[in-house]
């Protein structure tokens, strides 16, 4: 059937992430991930999704039906420089059932990490490691405290 792009961020087209969020919001979660038919994650209602197995991070594909965010493409740099391995691949649901960590990113939400999915623990329900580093990094950049990428930052007075 018709279905509109999902790297187009348009309201009409996320009508039904409203909808299925509210209705997560009364089973007692504050947000869901959207997976594909195959049960792959695609993205949460508003954010990018990231997970850390074995030590390594993971995000879905750009190419794999998800918006692609600023604060994700940003995320992926950081993580680069910092010497964390980032791989971006399909990344199946099963998988936030076995990671050390997981977090959604976006610009208004910056970096949350993900406590736990279907009432499992992800981690030990805590931001962990390598979450707590690119958030530092991150929020240290976006502030203007850290001289790295001062090309992402547009003054405001």
């Amino acid at each position: 059937g018709d279905h509109h792009p999902a790297r187009v961020k348009a309201v009409g087209s996320r009508m039904f992430s409203r909808a299925a969020l509210a209705q997560a919001e009364m089973d007692g979660y504050t947000d869901l991930i959207i997976q594909d038919e195959r049960g792959r994650i695609l993205e949460a209602t508003t954010s990018n999704v990231f997970i850390v197995r074995q030590g390594v991070l993971a995000t879905p594909r750009a190419t794999d039906q998800i918006l692609e965010g600023i604060t994700r493409d940003t995320l992926v740099v950081i993580a680069r420089n910092l010497g964390i391995r980032c791989v971006e691949r399909p990344v199946d649901r099963t998988e936030l059932y076995d990671c050390r960590e997981a977090f959604l990113c976006s610009t208004g939400l910056e970096i949350l990490p993900i406590a736990s999915v279907d009432r499992l623990t992800v981690g030990d329900g805590a931001a962990g490691p390598i979450t707590d580093a690119l958030r530092r990094q991150y929020r240290s950049i976006v502030r203007g405290a850290a001289p790295l990428h001062g090309d992402w930052l547009t003054a405001v007075y």
